[in-house]
């Protein structure tokens, strides 16, 4: 005989705490439109800077859905990944769901469209099955970021490099020194 395993059910803190998370969505709309507006700030200041005589055309934040395996997630591993890139982004909503008969915690996060593709990669190649990123097709996946404590320290390690010793100058043919570089 097959053994059948329990379909998977939420817990009642589980199904208070999606509740609390229906009645939050308000309240994190406004929140959202002040981040937008922060964001859009952010991004006016670069391109103005690179483009002081062209309009700024202000985007709509995306949104990555990220699903959260487990009954205690593990959303601040998560978190710390994303500072570690320092990705900006807004939390919107939260919900406890079942797939494929576990129970997990379904994220929804604004991002910058300028990064939604690094940030899709990040999470996609950082996951190790602690979550499943549900992005659309086209995405940067197959590009591996690092994160910018790397990036710092490959820079440092470049610029401690001891300097190269000076060529000695040669004599030319023609009786005039030069140096050869």
């Amino acid at each position: 005989m097959s053994e059948q395993k329990k379909p998977a059910k939420l817990s009642h803190l589980q199904q208070i705490d999606n509740i609390y998370f229906r009645m939050a969505i308000v309240a994190n709309g406004v929140i959202a439109i002040v981040w937008t507006v922060q964001m859009w700030l952010r991004s006016y200041h670069r391109w103005h800077k690179k483009h002081p005589a062209q309009w700024f055309r202000p985007q709509l934040p995306k949104v990555i859905t990220v699903w959260v395996i487990g009954d205690e997630p593990q959303t601040p591993y998560l978190y710390h990944l994303m500072a570690a890139y320092h990705v900006r982004f807004f939390r919107f909503s939260y919900q406890w769901t079942i797939q494929d008969n576990h129970v997990g915690l379904t994220l929804q996060l604004l991002i910058n469209p300028s990064m939604y593709d690094q940030v899709d990669s990040i999470l996609f190649n950082g996951a190790n099955g602690l979550w499943e990123v549900q992005s659309k097709t086209g995405t940067l996946r197959h590009v591996q970021f690092r994160p910018h404590d790397q990036v710092g320290q490959e820079r440092q390690q470049q610029a401690q490099r001891p300097a190269q010793p000076a060529r000695k100058p040669t004599k030319a043919k023609l009786g005039k020194s030069y140096q050869r570089g």
